[in-house]
């Protein structure tokens, strides 16, 4: 009788496993739909998509060498499909000459390509005195370039640059501007375009495009092209040369020519086109238009 008991209990416990087991291996496309199913309405997509919530996020990339070649970290970090959403974002890229900094109230990290999309507060530096500020900015690490449609500004060595639609190299020493580009220039010099503005920190050229206006306390110069070659060593302005439509002021007169030259170590102004003139300052009194 004890034995016929033992083996209902066995033969009982067995069916109770198998349906439990069944009921585990149910399909999980049928539960993921009770679950989504369950929710309350009104819920959004992205947070029915969110895989994981961490506290900290940090991440590395190295060279095929084993050097460190970025690195990203951040708090509250929402993983949201190819996204990894972060806030207090501090990043830095790591290049042979110098490091960029960068820092953001919010961002996130694009999984597939591998870009930094920052917002929010953007403060951007380098350990050789480079200063960048956005509102907006995408970070590519194929490329080596940071990108914004948005308002940017730039400042080194007495030197600010700002516009608009903005590319420039994760070492900050080359920028382009596309729209709305401003320089100015300690103590008072002044350059606008409504083109695009390309400056190379490195070989000491910058490029103005499309109504360029240079101004300071002594005159104006304005021209279709104008292109400032500055000092490497004290970061002055050596050399303009404007190319199209070139109008010079000085006071209440005027000079037109097709293309001047401007040499700030003399003073002097080369003016090419019809008339042709070369302007010579007295002697021992040069107008200075850049001076230092």
């Amino acid at each position: 009788m004890e034995l016929k008991k033992t083996k209902i209990i066995a033969i009982f416990l067995f069916i109770l496993a198998v349906l439990v087991s069944g009921c585990s291996a149910s399909n999980p496309k049928e539960s993921k739909a009770l679950i989504e199913k369950d929710k309350p309405e009104g819920s959004s997509s992205k947070a029915q998509d969110l895989d994981q919530k961490v506290l900290s996020f940090n991440l590395e990339g190295y060279t095929e060498q084993g050097q460190k070649k970025w690195e990203i970290a951040g708090e509250s970090a929402d993983v949201v499909l190819d996204e990894v959403n972060l806030k207090k974002i501090v990043a830095k890229v790591y290049n042979e000459e110098t490091t960029l900094t960068l820092t953001a109230d919010a961002g996130s990290y694009q999984k597939n390509s591998g870009d930094i999309l920052l917002t929010k507060n953007i403060v951007a530096t380098t350990t050789d005195g480079s200063r960048l500020t956005a509102e907006s900015l995408k970070w590519s690490q194929k490329q080596e370039q940071i990108t914004t449609q948005d308002a940017l500004t730039l400042e080194k060595d007495d030197i600010k640059i700002s516009g608009d639609n903005a590319i420039a190299s994760t070492k900050l020493k080359q920028v382009e501007l596309k729209e709305n580009a401003k320089v100015e220039m300690k103590p008072s010099t002044v350059i606008t375009c409504e083109g695009s503005l390309e400056f190379d920190y490195e070989l000491g050229v910058a490029v103005f495009n499309d109504k360029v206006v240079i101004t300071d306390e002594r005159g104006e110069i304005s021209a279709d092209k104008i292109t400032a070659y500055i000092d490497k060593d004290n970061k002055n302005v050596r050399e303009i040369v404007a190319e199209g439509n070139v109008r010079i002021k000085r006071g209440e007169n005027n000079t037109y020519s097709e293309k001047a030259v401007y040499n700030a170590v003399d003073g002097k102004i080369t003016l090419v086109g019809a008339p042709k003139l070369v302007i010579y300052p007295e002697e021992g009194n040069i107008p200075d238009m850049f001076p230092k």
